[in-house]
């Protein structure tokens, strides 16, 4: 008896025995509980977190799920994911795709039946501004002279929005919309456009030259009519007219050339020439309009000088300069070309004779001195025409005269010329060669050589109109002039 007594004191104090037979979490008399054995709990709720997200595109999420078991425990049950407009890993790393919308996020017991389900909201990103451009990044006007600024933006999402944009600038003014004044002061200054609630900003160069000072008309044509002849054109004077004034004429008029396919003079003419008073500088004033088909020309118009007849070819003199067109990429360029075909020292083909003799040609055939610089580029030619050595070098603006766009419109053109000094029988380099568009001061030189001492008087003297289209014109084209005047100076 006392050893039973002894076994049943034994087993009180431990589990009862329906708690070990049961297997189930049960009380202890000092009442603590018994783990639920193993594999006997089952789960009763499984919550997804977090419940709904908003994702940009390409942005991540961790999704975890949490469980409530049988036994009233909670842990994280074994889940299987899966995910739409994303993908999502073992872990429940979601990464959202590239297209927005509303997707899901599902966690799936492993092995059972209870599943929960987050909502998933993924947008584009909000484009960004990363870069503000404004244009054009350089340009020279006159004092006084007007010029239109525009900007554009490089966005995150590469959208062509426009971007809000204050304007200021030194050295004139400038409206809001970025049309900018040159004051009366020459020199180089600023026009910057800055981001509106932002950092981002752009700044272009704005050179102010002056106004050469005001010269002397040397004469002017209107081309009211035909008569050419009596206001001093000479040699082709058989010239057609319209009406077809450019807007701000005093006239009604204006001068037209035509080319037949094939043509290569308008209509068959030479060249009408006119003579002014010799002048050490020309300046050139014309407005231009061509036909919407317009091709481009080989020359256009032309100066002579006092070493030469007045009558002389062009191509073949002391000194010619060239006033024309080149027409590239739907763009046509100045090209402004200069040739002193009868200086060519023919025994010294292609040796620089500068500072050796003012015997020498300044076209290229006996040294090339000019280069391109930031307004323009420099382009030589040197060839035979049978027994005769021809040369010449042409400066070209960088900016475009006109465009395919711009064509059936009316364009003014200036440019102006000046000789380079003679001292002591030796040229210098210092020749002027300037040229607008529309009252923009496109090119810029100082540095052009006209003449050697060879001919320290030489002067300009002869003007010419010669329209050419060397191979003859591809096309039925149109060129119309009005309101063409020779001066000194710039006005």
């Amino acid at each position: 008896m006392h050893h039973l007594s002894l076994s049943s004191r034994r087993i009180t104090t431990g589990l009862t025995a329906a708690c070990l037979f049961a297997f189930a979490a049960c009380a202890a008399a000092d009442g603590s509980t018994t783990p639920t054995a193993p594999g006997a709990a089952t789960l009763t709720q499984m919550t997804l977190t977090p419940p709904t997200v908003n994702l940009q595109t390409g942005a991540t999420q961790t999704f975890a799920a949490a469980g409530v078991w049988s036994d009233g425990t909670t842990s994280a049950p074994t889940v299987d994911f899966t995910a739409t407009g994303g993908t999502i890993s073992a872990a429940g790393l979601y990464t959202a795709g590239g297209t927005a919308g509303t997707f899901q996020v599902i966690a799936a017991h492993h092995g059972g039946t209870k599943t929960d389900t987050s909502a998933v909201t993924v947008s584009a990103p909000a484009a960004t501004l990363t870069q503000v451009i404004l244009t054009p990044a350089t340009v020279s006007l006159s004092t006084g002279a007007t010029k239109q600024f525009a900007v554009s933006g490089v966005w995150s999402n590469s959208a062509a929005t426009i971007p809000a944009v204050t304007y200021t600038a030194t050295g004139g003014t400038i409206t809001t919309a970025g049309l900018y004044t040159a004051g009366n002061t020459a020199g180089t200054f600023r026009v910057i456009a800055v981001q509106q609630s932002g950092s981002l900003a752009d700044t272009s160069a704005v050179t102010i030259t002056a106004p050469v000072s005001q010269g002397i008309t040397l004469f002017s044509d209107g081309f009211e009519d035909t008569n050419v002849a009596s206001r001093g054109w000479f040699d082709v004077t058989n010239v057609a007219v319209t009406t077809d004034a450019r807007p701000g004429s005093s006239g009604t008029h204006a001068l037209q050339y035509h080319w037949s396919v094939g043509d290569v003079a308008p209509q068959g003419l030479g060249t009408s020439r006119h003579d002014f008073t010799p002048s050490n500088s020309v300046y050139l004033s014309y407005w231009v309009k061509t036909s919407t088909n317009f091709s481009g020309l080989g020359h256009l118009f032309y100066f002579l000088t006092t070493a030469d007849d007045h009558y002389i070819g062009p191509s073949v003199s002391h000194l010619t300069t060239y006033n024309q067109y080149v027409y590239s990429g739907g763009n046509f360029f100045a090209n402004l070309e200069v040739a002193d075909v009868l200086m060519i020292d023919t025994t010294k083909i292609n040796v620089d004779l500068l500072g050796v003799t003012e015997n020498r040609s300044i076209g290229g055939a006996n040294g090339k001195h000019e280069v391109a610089d930031a307004t323009s580029t420099v382009l030589w030619d040197l060839y035979r025409n049978g027994a005769q050595w021809m040369d010449s070098r042409s400066f070209q603006p960088n900016a475009a005269a006109f465009t395919d766009a711009t064509k059936n419109s009316w364009h003014h053109i200036e440019s102006y010329e000046q000789m380079n000094t003679v001292v002591a029988g030796i040229a210098l380099q210092d020749g002027v060669y300037q040229y607008w568009v529309d009252g923009t001061l496109t090119m810029d030189r100082h540095n052009v050589f006209f003449r050697t001492g060879a001919n320290p008087t030489m002067q300009f003297r002869t003007f010419l109109m010669g329209p050419w289209v060397n191979a003859g014109s591809p096309l039925d084209q149109f060129v119309w002039i009005d309101d063409l005047t020779v001066a000194t100076a710039h006005p």
